[in-house]
């Protein structure tokens, strides 16, 4: 993406993170760990690739929801805050 982007262009990206608690409920059923993921992220993780790539972090959270109905709006939201919801939310920018 580093050779795509002009200098201060921003990239967006929303990928499963392997480190959220509905993966660890459901393992291997978890719907977003499919096969097509070629590589499993942690927000950590994705951003130690984008540095790789030449990219740097502009904002990177984590959501939840699939569990929300079980374990209530604050535990999601604990999860968040821990980086520990279902999906990463990331946008990184090539430096200007």
């Amino acid at each position: 993406m580093h050779h795509i982007l002009r200098p201060g262009g921003s990239v967006g990206l929303k990928t499963p993170n392997v480190d959220a608690p509905e993966a660890e409920v459901f393992g291997p059923h978890y719907h977003s760990l499919k096969r097509e993921h070629l590589v499993l992220f942690t927000p950590q993780s994705l951003t130690e690739a984008a540095a790789e790539a030449g990219l740097e972090p502009v904002d990177v959270a984590t959501v939840s929801h699939l569990l929300r109905g079980f374990v209530g709006a604050d535990t999601c939201a604990q999860w968040e805050r821990a980086g520990r919801g279902a999906d990463i939310v990331a946008w990184y920018r090539r430096p200007a």
